[in-house]
Parts: structure tokens; C-alpha cells; sequence
């Protein structure tokens, strides 16, 4: 893709599966309606702020295949053997880790990650299930969790729980880099130097190491809401 888009980060770390539905262009415009429209009124003028610069980094360039946004076009094995070290495989029902509903939940709201709809997009089986907002009392269960989530200061995160590990993606500092046309790789943060993905192809969670091909991991010690509201754009430029 020539054009970076919050799906770079998906492509590159979270799981080429993903689009297949759950975060294509059309799903990530159902989603700005639905955060814009959350009970955080005052961040309704940064998401119209936001608005184009998705419009712009969400569609595919001229030079994109048709089917480059999916899965059918692609070996997930030889794309994760090509940018990343595969460390383990696991299924997702074999899985110690799995997360319900209702515990992803609380463990969203123990970091302080409140306020904003905690999306999911496939069911235990690996069936694409689009819900917009989980439910506090249930225990189905889902291989990730997805939240976007702004900080007081305004700045657009996407928040991830997959296989009970967190990881979150500086959404607004790529989108500044791309304002003053600078070139720079995908990061995600995590608390560990490995990332868990789910692949739900074969329904499974790969557990591993981006090479730096598409994106790099910078282990942090927590990820939690004040964190994350404590990182500038200058913070993140010396976690490279």
C-alpha cells in the first residue's frame, strides 16, 4: 500500500484477518460515527478534525490491487515468515489467555480506558461477529478487542486486547509524521517484546516478532490510560 492508513498497522502487526471485515475502509467509517457520537461530546470537533485525514489514509491508492484488502490475495504464513519471527501458534479455544466480554471489560476500565465503545469482530470461532460495543454482563468470548480512544489532550489511539495482552497503536503521531510528508514505519506498543495476533483463517493467535520490514515493536512497562496521555509526538519520536 502507498498510502499510510491506521489499516497499515493491522496489515503489519495485528493480523492481515482483520481485513477481511472487521476493520476495512467501510468499518472504520461506521466506527468514527459511533465514537463521535459517544457520551465524550467535547471530543466531537477533534474526530471532525480527523475526518478527512481518514477519508484520505483509509482509501487504497490508485497503484492498490482491487483485493488488496484481503485475505484471499494473501499467504498469512509467508507474510508473517517474510516481516516477522514467528515464535509460537496456538488455538484459539486451547488458549489459557481467552477473554470474555465481560472481562475485557474491567480490564479495559483498570488501565482507564473508559468512555469509549470496546468493539469486537470475531466470534471463539474464528466467525466474522461485527459488534459495536461489548457488553459488561457477558461471558462470550473473542480472540481481540479493539477500542478507540482519545486522551484529554485529544490525541487518537487505537487500544488492542488480543489473547489477554494489550498493545496500542499512536494513531496521531502517524498521522502527524504524514502531515509534514515524513516517511517513517509503523510502531506499536506493548508490554512485551512480542505482539499476539489472531489469524482467524485457522483460528489461531501467532505469537510474534515484527522484523522492522512493515513495523517495530517498542516494549513499554504498562499500558494504561495515563500513559498514553502522558506521550507527545516528541515522546514517541525517542522510542525509536
Amino acid at each position: 500500500m502507498k498510502k499510510r492508513t491506521v489499516l497499515a498497522l493491522l496489515i503489519a502487526v495485528t493480523s492481515l484477518s482483520v481485513l477481511s471485515g472487521c476493520n476495512k475502509n467501510e468499518f472504520l467509517a461506521d466506527k468514527k460515527d459511533n465514537i463521535a457520537n459517544s457520551n465524550k461530546e467535547e471530543f466531537s470537533d477533534t474526530y471532525e478534525e480527523y475526518e478527512d485525514e481518514y477519508s484520505d489514509y483509509s482509501e487504497p491508492s490508485e497503484e492498490d490491487s482491487s483485493d488488496s484488502y484481503s485475505t484471499s490475495s494473501v499467504d498469512v504464513e509467508e507474510y508473517y515468515n517474510r516481516t516477522s519471527e514467528i515464535l509460537s501458534k496456538t488455538d484459539v479455544d486451547s488458549s489459557p489467555n481467552q477473554v470474555s466480554e465481560k472481562q475485557a471489560k474491567k480490564d479495559f476500565a483498570d488501565r482507564g480506558f473508559k468512555d469509549f465503545p470496546i468493539m469486537t469482530c470475531y466470534d471463539a470461532k474464528g466467525n466474522f461477529e461485527d459488534k459495536e460495543d461489548i457488553s459488561e454482563s457477558s461471558d462470550e468470548i473473542h480472540p481481540s478487542y479493539i477500542m478507540y480512544y482519545y486522551t484529554a489532550d485529544k490525541n487518537l489511539w487505537v487500544i488492542y486486547e488480543t489473547n489477554g495482552q494489550f498493545q496500542a497503536y499512536p494513531t496521531f503521531y502517524f498521522f502527524a509524521k504524514s502531515e509534514k510528508n515524513e516517511n517513517v514505519k509503523d510502531m506499536i506498543l506493548c508490554e512485551s517484546e512480542s505482539i499476539n495476533v489472531h489469524i482467524p483463517d485457522n483460528n489461531q493467535f501467532y505469537d510474534i516478532i515484527p522484523n522492522g520490514t512493515d513495523c517495530v515493536v517498542r516494549k513499554v512497562d504498562r499500558i494504561d490510560a495515563d500513559y498514553i496521555s502522558s506521550l507527545t509526538e516528541e515522546d514517541i519520536d525517542g522510542l525509536w
